[in-house]
């Protein structure tokens, strides 16, 4: 751990005196932490990952498939290894074992179906030619066709380099101070969490900021593990930002590279750690981002939106017409310089604006970011959505309907939510409304899934009688409900398995029909109060910060890869630690106790370390087999494996009254996926109820689908939503198959999505259900999953 003096001003307390104060600042650099794991061989081969291709280009199932890892050249792997044990590196001459008379010059490698391919470019002798360059001293010449050819794609294993008839030409300018010819590199991206926690058992003062870090290309379900999170520094009297340099200087050596031992290959290696993403909230995203946030007249951190005033109402061409911030512009900005003639910012309403001070910009000291090749404070501070929309619309939309309902319409709301059958949630809501004020964000989740549909159950059934006029409000905010239903339904996927572009178009359709409903909400709700609280919602930067989620999906997959919760959650221990301290220096120690724990487990888990004398060195063999004696040591002393807590319900664990897509592979390998309800689990077998969609060519009151091609597009004309059969409210109704449970075999069937299905009054009888399309990620499942595909088994 490295201590760093730091001096802080602090005012005097009922005077206008200000005075320095010194402080410590306790911190394990970002480069220390991958040395520890580089050495440790249940982590070493999960830390890097090449970028990932493939078919069609339809699927993100992990950050690999991201639009940074593809495109951010600190993030490309500048050399592989072949299974031959051949070694090829970017800027290589080679031959290609299927066509041995051609020469090639590597320009990338990338994983396709796992298996390590290289883009490579047919390259020509020339004797004069202004692209022509010089091979090894030896006075060849030789010119490659660039960018304007997409090259082809190798198998690495089917490629050589003979020195003696090809010579080959290894680029390695970038290492090449660091490295010898022999030195292999490794790319290894972080990913940093930074927010706050309390220093004190109420949770309410003695803030402490603290920031953390995660290596980037684990997998998901490893990212989420308590054991694979790491502090790097935290104080009670600095914020985030002072911190901030100091670890700024640190990730710019880690992008140069630092050697550091590899357990899997048994030998020295140049890491290169490049920055993958900030996660954190909102006001401190904006900070980062030297923006001055929400209150400012530009408040989003991503493009020049400018706010409109407090009655006016904000339109979707509005949201989407602004120009793209530009780190360029951060650049200018600190240091004070206006923007050129014809270089200007041109706004929505037309003007064109040179003074960058103007336009939302803050000096925050956070500056330093600007330095780091591989990070884009416009880009890479991505929109989280438990701040922006459970914390944001959603809370917002709670507000007006608590406020809105009479007392004994919100006894009935608590009955029904306190009520909801469904074992597809995690947890069951059973605060008071009264209490709204202190609902937090996995309250809101479970509001944002189930309000939508027990909303409209009430105004068919217990609330028929309305008046016009309070039904005219209630209508505009189930709709408003609904479209903040569906948009975290499609949100919260932790793969996009295929469509991507689909996918896409199916958010910004969400998000703009959102912002339509939410502009109705408050033209109803101004019309009734004007002095209404906070004035419009259509006007609030988080609504507006939502149109900006597409890009950041394209940028890092999925929304899944960047949620705060995990974060979060990891902030829970560090508060746990403060109280094994004195608190007079709450840096130090806390890191210390951390730091014992890491170089507890590393030594358990039969990592390395360099001895006095400079030998690498493992614990003994006595270790392991106290491990093998005493399985419940691991649980005991170091917590075992443990996961953050999952708060997007959405667990695949089975049991009784789950209802989900399910996929049966058979003994032939054939699979068919079909809808059921759980309704017995023994150690061997599953039993279960089949439902089936009802098809809306079998029904002679069908609804027109046309309302669901004129609100998605043409693209979805074949999928389960477009031929179900749908309620008067718009629910997909499905239908329980006459057949007696039958057992399944448990090895032979995967839980695909967890689905809530409910009864309601819309039904005709008990055997038919509802699907609810606000639970999470069923919107994806109902639109992209062709009728045709969800075949039930009959037998």
């Amino acid at each position: 751990m490295t201590t760093i003096p730091k001096s802080i001003s602090v005012s005097t307390t009922g005077s206008d005196n200000v005075t320095e104060l010194n402080v410590i600042l306790g911190m394990y650099k970002p480069s220390d932490i991958p040395k520890f794991l580089n050495a440790n061989p249940r982590l070493s081969s999960k830390l890097s990952a090449l970028l990932e291709y493939t078919d069609n280009d339809d699927v993100r199932t992990s950050l690999t498939q991201g639009e940074k890892w593809r495109t951010c050249p600190l993030f490309q792997h500048p050399m592989v290894t072949s299974r031959t044990g051949h070694t090829f590196w970017v800027g290589d001459f080679v031959a290609w074992g299927a066509r041995c008379g051609q020469l090639y010059r590597l320009s990338s490698f990338f994983l396709y179906r796992g298996v390590i391919k290289a883009k490579a470019h047919r390259a020509y002798y020339f004797v004069d030619s202004s692209l022509t360059q010089t091979i090894d001293g030896k006075g060849i010449t030789l010119s490659y066709l660039g960018a304007s050819n997409p090259g082809e794609w190798i198998d690495v294993d089917e490629l050589f380099a003979s020195e003696e008839n090809l010579p080959c030409l290894r680029l390695r300018k970038r290492y090449q101070e660091q490295i010898n010819n022999n030195m292999a590199v490794t790319v290894v991206p972080l990913n940093l969490f930074t927010h706050d926690t309390s220093g004190n058992s109420t949770k309410k003062w003695n803030k402490v900021e603290s920031w953390s870090m995660v290596p980037a290309a684990l997998p998901l379900s490893e990212r989420n593990k308590r054991e694979n999170t790491f502090p790097i520094c935290l104080h009670n009297r600095l914020t985030a930002v002072e911190m901030l340099p100091d670890i700024v200087n640190d990730l710019k050596a880690l992008e140069k590279g630092v050697i550091m031992h590899d357990s899997e290959a048994n030998m020295s290696v140049l890491v290169v750690a490049p920055l993958n993403m900030i996660i954190g909230d909102n006001p401190l995203h904006a900070e980062l981002a030297s923006n001055k946030g929400t209150n400012a007249t530009f408040p989003c951190r991503k493009c020049y939106f400018k706010k409109s005033g407090p009655q006016e109402s904000t339109s979707t061409k509005q949201h989407h017409g602004a120009p793209h911030r530009d780190p360029v512009h951060v650049a200018f900005f600190l240091a004070n310089i206006r923007l050129p003639t014809g270089c200007g910012v041109e706004l929505f309403d037309g003007t064109t604006e040179h003074d960058l001070s103007k336009l939302g910009y803050k000096e925050q000291g956070s500056g330093s970011l600007l330095e780091l090749e591989a990070f884009d404070i416009t880009r890479d501070l991505p929109v989280e959505a438990l701040h922006c929309l459970m914390l944001g619309v959603t809370k917002y939309l709670v507000n007006d309907l608590c406020d809105f309902l009479s007392a004994s319409e919100k006894r009935t709301l608590e009955a029904r939510l306190r009520h909801y059958n469904s074992k597809g949630y995690a947890r069951a809501m059973t605060s008071n409304l009264q209490l709204q004020g202190l609902f937090v964000g996995r309250d809101y989740k479970t509001f944002a899934q189930q309000l939508p549909l027990i909303l409209d159950d009430l105004v068919d059934g217990a609330w028929p009688t309305m008046p016009n006029q309070r039904k005219s409000i209630m209508t505009a905010l189930c709709s408003c409900f609904h479209s903040q239903g569906e948009l975290l339904s499609l949100l919260y996927m932790a793969e996009i398995p295929s469509d991507f572009d689909k996918y896409k178009r199916l958010i910004r359709t969400t998000v703009d029909k959102l912002c339509d409903d939410v502009n109705a909400v408050d033209a109803a709700l101004l019309g009734r109060h004007k002095n209404r609280k906070g004035g419009r919602l259509g006007n609030r930067p988080k609504l507006h910060l939502l149109h900006h989620v597409c890009e950041d999906i394209n940028q890092f997959a999925s929304i899944i890869h960047f949620e705060a919760e995990k974060g979060e959650q990891f902030n829970k221990f560090i508060h746990e630690r403060i109280f094994h301290t004195n608190r007079h220096s709450i840096s130090v120690d806390v890191l210390r106790l951390f730091g014992h724990h890491t170089i507890f487990r590393h030594i358990v888990e039969n990592g390395s370390w360099l001895t006095a004398t400079e030998e690498r060195t493992t614990g003994g063999p006595g270790i392991i087999e106290h491990l093998n004696e005493n399985p419940v040591f691991k649980a005991a002393f170091m917590g075992g494996s443990q996961e953050f807590t999952e708060n997007n319900q959405s667990s695949q664990k089975l049991k009784v009254g789950l209802c989900g897509f399910f996929t049966e592979t058979m003994e032939n390998g054939t699979r068919s996926s079909f809808l059921v309800r759980v309704v017995g689990i023994t150690k061997e077998n599953v039993r279960f109820n089949v439902y089936q969609f009802v098809d809306l060519s079998s029904c002679a009151n069908a609804n027109n689908p046309q309302s669901i091609i004129n609100r998605y597009g043409t693209d979805f004309g074949q999928s389960i939503f477009y031929h179900a059969y749908k309620s008067s409210r718009g629910y997909a109704v499905v239908k329980k198959k006459p057949q007696t449970p039958r057992p399944i075999p448990i090895e032979s069937i995967s839980l695909e999505e967890v689905i809530d299905l409910q009864v309601a009054r819309i039904c005709n009888n008990q055997d038919e259900f509802i699907v609810n399309p606000s639970k999470f990620a069923v919107v994806v499942g109902q639109l992209m999953t062709k009728m045709v595909q969800l075949q039930p088994p009959d037998k």
